[in-house]
């Protein structure tokens, strides 16, 4: 998984659903059937996938222990995989973890 720390980003919520949503979900958000529950090796795949953002997250040189908002989480359909978006308190500073990395005007 790449991070990347971006500028303030606040118009996201289009695009993602909330962490805790996405946890109980089956599937991807781009999938047709997103909103059934999911079953327990999906659950367990998103917890791998969360404690690995997570992670670079907290190691992070911008992390301050503290976040705005609860995480999202948004689908890439051209990457084929979702990204998170961690939202930090300090100056709204973002970091986005995804497998790809996303292309963005300006990064930290």
């Amino acid at each position: 998984m790449i991070i990347q720390c971006v500028p303030p980003l606040d118009n996201y919520n289009n695009v993602t659903v909330p962490l805790s949503s996405w946890l109980k979900w089956g599937d991807n958000p781009g999938n047709e059937h997103f909103v059934h529950e999911c079953n327990v090796s999906e659950f367990i795949r998103k917890m791998n996938m969360l404690r690995e953002a997570w992670s670079l997250v907290v190691n992070h040189p911008n992390w301050e222990n503290e976040l705005r908002c609860e995480p999202c989480v948004g689908y890439d359909p051209t990457g084929d995989c979702e990204f998170f978006i961690f939202k930090m308190e300090n100056n709204g500073t973002t970091l986005v973890v995804s497998d790809t990395g996303f292309k963005f005007a300006e990064e930290f």
